[in-house]
């Protein structure tokens, strides 16, 4: 669906990590992340960046007029709605779709299974820069995924009916 080779991508990320504040940046211009994919994505922006630069509704509209693709990073997408506001959600257009910057830690089965006081031990260490970012080539197919996937938004209704997991 977005195969075209100048489509603009913006892709809106978690605050960096304090002691590297390039962290998304050089995750896009690593050797091993797909070139083809590499000049598609125009701008990373971090959330708190999103928060401060773009106030204003006419700095908004600019911003969604500017790029063909906006993709977010999964942990924050459920944010994003109230930084954004109606501009990139009154059509379905620009709604951002989320992708996940944290490598195959996500993927089924591939996560580590943790015991309850190796989370506590990580919690009270705080995150490290390794949990928070994934590898270049698993980001990149995250990302090329969800350029090739169609997303639809349901709205919860009272004629809309999910199949049960449980009856199966």
């Amino acid at each position: 669906m977005w195969a075209s080779p100048d489509t603009r991508i913006c892709l809106i990320t978690t605050d960096p990590p304090k002691n590297n504040q390039r962290a998304y940046k050089d995750i896009i211009a690593h050797p091993s992340f797909p070139n083809d994919l590499k000049a598609k994505i125009a701008k990373v922006i971090p959330l708190s960046k999103l928060r401060t630069h773009f106030k204003t509704f006419e700095q908004r509209r600019a911003l969604a007029a500017d790029y063909d693709l906006f993709l977010a990073d999964e942990r924050i997408v459920h944010l994003i709605p109230s930084i954004l506001g109606s501009v990139f959600y009154k059509s379905t257009k620009k709604r951002p779709i989320p992708v996940s910057l944290i490598g195959k830690s996500r993927w089924g089965g591939q996560r580590q299974k943790l015991s309850a006081l190796d989370r506590l031990k990580a919690k009270k260490k705080g995150p490290n820069e390794k949990q928070m970012m994934g590898d270049p080539q698993d980001i990149a197919a995250d990302i090329e995924k969800a350029l090739r996937c169609c997303l639809i938004h349901l709205n919860p209704s009272s004629t809309l009916r999910l199949p049960n997991p449980l009856s199966a």
